[in-house]
């Protein structure tokens, strides 16, 4: 995990499950902090606890290093489904549009800014639109699901601060004008920009949820904790790293009673300076694993 934490915009309520799968897919990264040998992911597959492949992406790429296509494999009880998505860029670098057999998602940008992204999955539409104050940071996100040019959700995220605390709030419209603020975000962070603290507040201010973050000396985060009304422990994920990579990550979600009620523990294995395996315990039972095949510069 990354030293500093970004605030990303994310949908906050329930979408068709038609998106669902969209949520699995995980674009490739550049893991590799040598420009000398650069090294891009081909393949990431997916297997049970038998060994058996239940889920693969394979990725090409063009001259420019921008990936240009994945392709996805679901393997299940009635066979595979397959799909893939192909990608496009404008002379900037920046992704214009995103196609595959089921959807089409389309990006405008303002120079560097994104400023609308707009899919279309059959007769349904999911539009977004983001506005930025002067420093080009993010101050609001506009969404809208329509059937059929008909608008069945629309909500609003507003970013401001207030003294030192970046609030986001969002509001939900439905369908014949009613609008209810639905809650907001604030965020604490410490003296080097760390994020340390996300409050989630209900409509009367109270506090319904609290992430706490923590820090190692290398600026990695080494403990995410989640408390529930300000005081109930809901889960905690902690972090081990060796020579600066993440190793080992183990994620306990607790009881009414503050006992453990179930614990995951994710091993990371690395080849030179990129992930080669991810395997998944759960209670202590390997229940699946991930493995990662690269290509590089010569």
């Amino acid at each position: 995990m990354k030293s500093s934490i970004s605030i990303k915009f994310s949908l906050l309520v329930l979408l068709p499950f038609a998106f669902f799968l969209n949520a699995c897919k995980k674009e490739p990264e550049n893991i590799s902090p040598s420009l000398g040998n650069i090294c891009l992911v081909a393949k990431r597959t997916k297997f049970d606890s038998q060994g058996k492949i239940t889920y693969r992406e394979t990725y090409t790429y063009n001259s420019k290093r921008q990936l240009a296509s994945i392709k996805y494999d679901y393997a299940g009880a009635n066979g595979t489904v397959t799909d893939t998505e192909l990608y496009q860029y404008n002379s900037d670098g920046q992704i214009t549009n995103k196609k595959s057999a089921s959807n089409t998602t389309s990006y405008l940008y303002d120079r560097k800014l994104l400023i609308e992204e707009n899919t279309v999955l059959g007769p349904i539409t999911y539009l977004y639109k983001y506005s930025y104050n002067p420093d080009s940071k993010k101050s609001k996100l506009i969404f809208k699901s329509s059937r059929d040019n008909q608008v069945s959700l629309h909500y609003e995220e507003t970013y401001y601060y207030k003294d030192t605390l970046l609030i986001r709030t969002i509001n939900r419209n439905l369908p014949g004008g009613i609008s209810a603020q639905v809650f907001d975000n604030a965020y604490k962070y410490d003296a080097q920009n760390r994020l340390i603290e996300k409050q989630t507040l209900r409509p009367d201010n109270s506090i319904s949820e609290t992430e706490k973050y923590e820090y190692g000396a290398d600026r990695n985060v080494i403990k995410i904790t989640v408390f529930v009304d300000n005081k109930y422990k809901e889960s905690e994920e902690v972090f081990t790293y060796k020579n600066n990579k993440l190793v080992e990550k183990t994620e306990s979600t607790f009881n009414s009673k503050g006992e453990i009620a179930y614990s995951y523990k994710t091993v990371f294995e690395y080849r030179q300076d990129n992930i080669s395996k991810m395997t998944l315990f759960r209670n202590g039972t390997l229940t699946s694993y991930e493995q990662y095949t690269y290509t590089c510069d010569k």
